[in-house]
């Protein structure tokens, strides 16, 4: 089932609105104050070297100390720009006002007329103001010191809504003139001018909120508005005292050439203005401003505020990468490539302060990348609650559930789908470890695949069978190559399960490779509602214990109709003959001694047969026992077989004792065969030992004669049924060869192991190792003093 096209695409038109949102909010200036705060710093770390050409002679408080209190005559302005010139300055700017007359005269005033024509190529500002409910008027100089000057500049500077000064505009002024920047007048009189072909930098016909107000006004224009590019914070120019200069205490090559910026640098007396490179608690004077712009125009570093087009651009385009990034990656990696882009905005806007010359407003863009992620994962998660609520009501139509179909309905609508959903899960758990547990029951090995025959799900018999640690890890491979690797003759016979047409079961019997076993492996197709192939299921069963259940069968039949009724043959010949030969009773005894014997051989043929399918049946009760305890009962049962065979048992037992879960009269008869074969087989005087050893996690029963050994190429036949070995020594004894069949089986079911070795002429030695318990035992059989 699918969710509706309209829901599967929401969440991405949800996004690709705020993208084109935060276009639109570009567009329309952004976020000025957050904004501002990212130029700010792109500001105050993209500092440059202040250009040695500039040069600032500063009003400063030495300089108030030495000519004395402000305002000074003009003469004194007059003898500072006879000692400038002298040194041949390319420009120098005058940051001060001269619109009215001095107190002292118009003498002084022709003196410093007089000095400015001098010099030849000093620039004047110009200032503008507002008469009360008038339009804006320029306040320029006297007309003798306009006429003196080479030039005019005006000095006004736009503050932002934070009070901040950012920018300025190149150009303003009324209708009939407009006048030069301060810095670009001093530049053209200097020859540093941008050149024509290049033109002015900044903006032109900039949006009403850069004119304060002004844009409606016919009287006063203005243009060309860009950002100030400062170059450092006050102080970062470099500065000459008025006073200094004045006394001609200063070298001449400091000034020759320079372009020369004379203001007011002292406290209470300056034009100071907050800037974003001269600290929260300080301003920047006029003048330094001046030497900033100054510094930028010459060097072609220019700056301006973006465009309502390239905001938009700029803002709208993090906002399609988050749509590509929700997109294209999982959730776990959609949410540290969006913190990654977020974070990367700002960067870039900072980045492009100085190649480009643009401060971008990338705040709108940081917003909407910022509520991508929520809004996307509200709407896919709406998406998901209407498909999971949809699927829900199938669920519980559904026939086989285990749990409730119907869930609570308590609380809103929110909290009755969680509930829902809640429930849709629980049963889908339950059916998933219903199912899983069932496949982890099977003793046998079964597989499940997808169309293509790679394997989607096994069971724990799998996982063992193909000696890995988890059914996942035969996930995602081939069925066919997991089948080969039991038996190469399969791929011969198996059908090919990536086909979609062959959907018939198959059953197929074959042998394995590496332990020679028997396999029945079947298959049977899953098909979907529609009748498709969904893939298979696949089940390798071991019918070597059928097989093996066969053989024995037919042994013991074997066995039964040869080996046992053999002996008791030999007994009725036995008796018809002596019947009617008997002639006198010393002959008795001797007849009575030979039946005997065969009717023990018999006996013990039926009893050892009758322990080893005890052995082998697998039903044992186990019990903690001290094994010293066994080892001794054994040797204790053999003291009469020993002592008639002149051969002596030893025991090497702990002193402590050795508790351990064993069947206890199987495993007692274990070691009794070991030292019955081995008084058996060993030679007259000889000494049988048997020592009991913990190591480590196990114990260990080691049983060692000094007979006549075993041939090598002998060893690996021990423990098989009815094997009677042919080396010297051996072949007469008597015995079925089910003796050893029955330890390694008793051994096996105790999780244990038999080792042999043996020297032909010198002795063998069984040695079986069996598990301690993993848990503690109980201070009562801990206690030595309980043994």
């Amino acid at each position: 089932m699918k969710a509706p096209a309209f829901w599967r695409w929401a969440p991405a038109v949800a996004v690709l609105l705020l993208a084109m949102l935060a276009g639109w909010a570009g567009s329309m200036g952004g976020f000025t104050r957050l904004d501002n705060v990212v130029s700010d710093w792109a500001l105050q770390h993209n500092g440059r070297t202040p250009d040695p050409d500039i040069v600032i002679v500063a009003i400063d408080d030495e300089s108030l100390a030495s000519v004395g209190q402000w305002p000074w005559p003009r003469d004194v302005h007059a003898r500072l720009l006879n000692r400038l010139s002298a040194a041949m300055p390319a420009a120098i700017g005058i940051d001060l006002l001269l619109s009215e007359r001095a107190q002292s005269g118009e003498a002084s005033d022709a003196v410093l007329a007089q000095a400015m024509a001098h010099a030849g190529n000093v620039v004047l500002p110009v200032t503008m103001y507002v008469p009360s409910g008038g339009d804006p008027v320029p306040s320029l100089p006297l007309p003798e010191f306009s006429q003196a000057a080479a030039a005019i500049g005006h000095v006004h500077y736009e503050l932002d809504s934070d009070g901040m000064l950012r920018s300025t505009f190149l150009r303003e002024g009324v209708q009939a003139h407009q006048w030069d920047h301060l810095a670009l007048a001093l530049l053209r009189v200097a020859g540093k001018a941008p050149s024509p072909e290049r033109g002015l930098p900044g903006l032109r016909a900039p949006p009403a909120h850069a004119q304060n107000g002004l844009e409606a006004s016919k009287d006063w224009l203005r243009d060309y508005w860009i950002q100030i590019p400062f170059a450092g914070p006050p102080g970062h120019f470099r500065t000459l005292s008025y006073a200094n200069v004045l006394a001609g205490r200063f070298d001449a090559q400091d000034v020759q050439g320079k372009i020369i910026v004379i203001g007011a640098t002292a406290a209470g007396m300056r034009d100071s203005f907050p800037t974003p490179v001269s600290g929260a608690h300080a301003g920047m004077a006029g003048a330094e401003i001046s030497a900033n712009l100054v510094d930028a125009l010459k060097n072609g570093v220019h700056l301006r505020r973006a465009t309502a087009f390239e905001n938009a651009i700029f803002n709208t385009v993090p906002g399609l990468l988050a749509l590509l990034v929700l997109r294209r990656f999982s959730v776990r990696l959609a949410l540290p490539a969006i913190l990654g882009l977020l974070m990367a905005i700002p960067v870039v806007a900072v980045a492009l302060h100085r190649p480009l010359g643009i401060a971008f407003a990338p705040m709108a863009g940081m917003f909407s990348v910022a509520l991508a992620y929520p809004v996307w994962s509200w709407s896919r998660l709406e998406l998901a609650m209407q498909y999971l609520s949809e699927e829900f009501q199938r669920v519980r139509k559904d026939a086989f559930t285990l749990g409730p179909k119907t869930p609570k309905t308590e609380g809103d609508q929110l909290d009755q789908r969680i509930q829902s959903l809640q429930m849709a899960a629980q049963q889908f758990r339950s059916l998933h470890h219903f199912v899983r547990g069932s496949l982890n029951s099977v003793p046998d090995t079964i597989f499940v695949t997808d169309a293509r025959g790679s394997v989607t799900l096994a069971n724990l018999a799998a996982a063992s069978r193909y000696g890995v640690a988890q059914p996942a890890m035969l996930h995602g491979l081939a069925i066919d190559e997991l089948l080969a690797r039991q038996a190469q003759s399969i791929r011969r016979d198996l059908p090919r399960l990536d086909s979609m047409h062959d959907t018939r079961a198959f059953a197929l019997e074959t042998r394995e490779d590496s332990q020679d076993d028997d396999l029945l492996v079947k298959g049977v197709p899953r098909t979907g509602p529609d009748g498709e192939l969904l893939g298979w299921i696949v089940s390798m069963v071991d019918i070597a214990s059928v097989r093996e259940v066969q053989r024995r069968r037919d042994e013991a039949l074997r066995f039964i109709s040869h080996d046992i009724r053999a002996p008791q043959s030999s007994i009725l010949t036995l008796i018809e003959l002596r019947r009617g030969r008997l002639k006198s009773l010393d002959e008795v005894p001797e007849v009575l001694d030979r039946i005997e014997g065969l009717a023990r051989q018999s006996l013990k043929l039926a009893e050892d047969f009758l322990h080893l399918a005890k052995a082998e049946s697998g039903i044992y009760i186990f019990e903690l026992a001290n094994l010293s305890d066994l080892v001794l009962d054994a040797a204790d049962q053999l003291w009469v077989q020993s002592t008639a065979a002149q051969i002596r048992i030893e025991t090497d037992l702990p002193d402590e004792p050795v508790y351990c879960p064993v069947e206890r009269s199987l495993f007692t008869r274990v070691i009794v065969n070991l030292l019955s074969n081995a008084i058996k087989y060993s030679a007259t005087s000889s000494v049988v030992h048997c020592s009991l050893r913990c190591e480590g996690g196990w114990v260990a029963i080691s049983v060692r004669d000094q007979g006549v050994g075993i041939e090598p190429h002998e060893i690996p036949l021990l423990f098989q049924r009815f094997r009677r070995l042919t080396s010297a020594g051996r072949s007469q004894a008597d015995g079925a060869g089910l003796g050893l069949t029955f330890v390694k089986a008793v051994v096996t079911q105790h999780k244990g192991q038999v080792d042999v070795s043996s020297q032909v002429g010198r002795g063998t030695e069984f040695r079986l190792r069996i598990p301690l318990p993993d848990q503690p035992l109980p201070d009562d059989l801990s206690d030595p003093g309980r043994a």
